[in-house]
């Protein structure tokens, strides 16, 4: 549900400015032209490491790592669309990524294994409550 409201954050920001002051927060356009051009990247950026995030952890399929690939694609163009002296934010250069990436698709495996460890641990919670009202009945 909070996808959608990711991806469209950008249109909030002036669209003819360098500077978007709040009473919460100043945001500069970061070598951008604008502010909303500069919250349209990172806000795709964001949405798109969002969904395919989601689709890594309730994949439940052998090929699931195999997601790890575009992750760590989306992940690195994020970090450089938020760098504001990248010129080019979607070239991707595998070993200047490799010390960004890697941390956080480790994260992403642990807590793949901890969903999989907790949803094998309720299908057999449910196999022996069911196994015991069989019991109890007969």
């Amino acid at each position: 549900m909070l996808a959608p409201i990711l991806f469209y954050v950008y249109q909030y920001a002036p669209d003819d400015s360098d500077v978007w002051e709040t009473k919460w927060f100043t945001l500069t356009s970061g070598g951008y032209n604008t502010v909303q051009g500069y919250l349209y990247i990172v806000c795709t950026k964001a949405f798109i490491f969002f969904i395919v995030s989601t689709w890594y952890l309730t994949c439940m399929h052998w090929w699931k790592h195999a997601i790890l690939v575009p992750l760590a694609i989306v992940l690195y163009q994020f970090t450089m669309a938020v760098n504001d002296n990248v010129q080019y934010i979607d070239e991707f250069s595998v070993t200047s990524s490799l010390p960004i990436v890697i941390p956080i698709l480790i994260l992403h495996i642990v807590i793949a294994r901890k969903l999989k460890f907790l949803n094998d641990s309720l299908d057999v919670k449910e196999q022996i409550d069911s196994e015991i009202q069989d019991f109890i009945n007969n």
